[in-house]
């Protein structure tokens, strides 16, 4: 299964997951019980990212960027994408 995002201005990197469900956390709809269906993008024109052995079923993909901070080089994140619907047959 491969997704595909345009970058955010600035990102220092983006999180991919792959969750099974959608549910509402600290207020945003996102991706949740995603397991290892998680990958770390880098940043170009566009954020491109192939899971692999993914078993048939439902799922929903989500990307938010994250800058580092200058204090202690913590991730800050933005808010996450719209999840997307995937059948994985």
């Amino acid at each position: 299964m491969t997704a595909t995002y345009k970058v955010c201005e600035n990102a220092t990197g983006y999180d991919v997951v792959l969750g099974s469900q959608v549910k509402s956390v600290h207020g945003e709809n996102r991706p949740v019980s995603y397991g290892t269906y998680v990958a770390k993008a880098k940043r170009g024109n566009t954020v491109t990212v192939t899971f692999k052995n993914v078993k048939k079923g439902t799922y929903y993909a989500g990307l938010h960027a994250y800058n580092r901070t200058s204090t202690n080089k913590g991730k800050v994140f933005s808010k996450w994408s719209p999840a997307k619907k995937v059948v994985v047959k």
